[in-house]
């Protein structure tokens, strides 16, 4: 897969020698990617890349778990509000006999 522009930019100006990208994948989507970089030419080793997967399928799920706390807060603030108008239309009604 190419690199692209915008990382092979960064390791440029930051002089990065050696780099591994791991992409943040959740339900068929890509969220991101996680990148280590260093200045010094490395391998990674299996432990290392074994390591990057993890914290990256930790970070995936974090955000998964963000993206579902928020839909539900919204859903959570629209139904008190539909309540409220609910409440306030029976209070009418009931005022209104």
């Amino acid at each position: 897969m190419p690199i692209p522009t915008v990382l092979r930019e960064a390791q440029r100006k930051e002089g990065l020698q050696s780099a591994f990208v791991v992409i943040l994948w959740s339900k068929g989507r890509v969220l991101g990617g996680l990148v280590v970089g260093s200045r010094a030419p490395r391998e990674f080793s299996p432990a290392d890349i074994n390591l990057l997967i993890a914290v990256g399928s930790q970070i995936s799920n974090a955000i998964d778990r963000s993206v579902l706390y928020e839909e539900t807060r919204l859903a959570t603030k629209i139904c008190g509000a539909r309540k409220e108008q609910l409440f306030h239309s029976e209070k009418m009604a009931a005022v209104g006999n």
